[in-house]
Order: structure tokens, then C-alpha cells, then sequence
């Protein structure tokens, strides 16, 4: 691993992991995801010795490495923190992840928190929290279903 920040580290290797999408041979695909999770192990530790400097986006890079078992292992509940700590603070992004994370519990309370944060990121101008909500609508998740488009 090379001397750039664990959260410049972080995004290069969830960018190699995107690009890698594209791999159409399974066996390359494997092997390479298995050296990028290697090397989201190697950064997550340093990534989280960042957690307590105040920054957005190390809280965020967070959220998503526990969300989706990146460099550790999956866990909803500290990637609800960190996200929320981020959307807090007004990180957009952070927001929608959010929002989508407490819409997985199929419960009215959760759905209607995730509209809150739907609807704070949209207010920010964050164009992903625009097409979650439309979503939300389309399906009367956490609002009364509205699929008619306007004239």
C-alpha cells in the first residue's frame, strides 16, 4: 500500500472494484476481487483511525466499508453510525445511504425516517436523493404511492 491518505486509498480501490465490473472472464473476476478486498483489509484499519477527525467523507467511506464488508466484516449497525454521524453534519451523500439502509427493515417508522433524509438530501440539490424518492413514490414506500406524471 502506498503513502496516500486511507480515504484517497479507499476510493481508488472501490473505483478498481467498478471498473472490475466489466471483467467478463468469472475466474479473472474472482481473482481480482479477492486482491481488492485484500487490499481493503490492508486500508481499513488506517481508514478508521480517521473516523475522530472530523471529515465527512472518512465517516461516509465508513458507512460503505461496513455496509458492503469492505476491508471488514459487514455490519449494519456501525454502518448506520457512520453514516448518520456524516448525514448529521450535511453530507448528501451520506443521506440517501441512509435513507436506503433503514428502508431494508420493512416497518412504516423506518420508511418515513428514510423520506426525512430523502428529502434533506433532494433539499440540497443531491440528484440521487431525487430519484430515491421518486422510487419511494413509485412504490408508497413511506409516502402514498403517486406513480402519475405530471401533464
Amino acid at each position: 500500500m502506498d503513502a496516500a491518505s486511507p480515504l484517497e486509498t479507499y476510493r481508488e480501490i472501490c473505483d478498481r472494484f467498478l471498473r472490475a465490473q466489466g471483467i467478463e472472464d468469472l475466474q479473472k473476476w474472482m481473482d481480482y476481487s479477492r486482491e481488492l478486498q485484500a487490499q481493503w483489509i490492508s486500508c481499513f484499519p488506517r481508514l478508521l483511525d480517521l473516523a475522530e477527525t472530523g471529515d465527512p467523507e472518512v465517516w461516509y467511506a465508513l458507512g460503505d466499508a461496513f455496509g458492503n464488508g469492505r476491508g471488514t466484516e459487514r455490519n449494519r449497525d456501525e454502518a448506520t453510525r457512520y453514516l448518520r454521524r456524516a448525514a448529521e453534519v450535511g453530507h448528501a451523500r451520506s443521506m440517501v445511504r441512509l435513507g436506503a439502509l433503514l428502508h431494508l427493515p420493512d416497518t412504516p417508522a423506518t420508511h418515513s425516517s428514510a423520506i426525512d433524509w430523502f428529502r434533506k438530501a433532494a433539499a440540497l440539490g443531491y440528484s440521487g436523493a431525487m430519484v430515491s424518492l421518486g422510487f419511494a413514490y413509485r412504490e408508497g414506500h413511506g409516502v402514498q404511492s403517486d406513480t402519475i406524471a405530471p401533464e
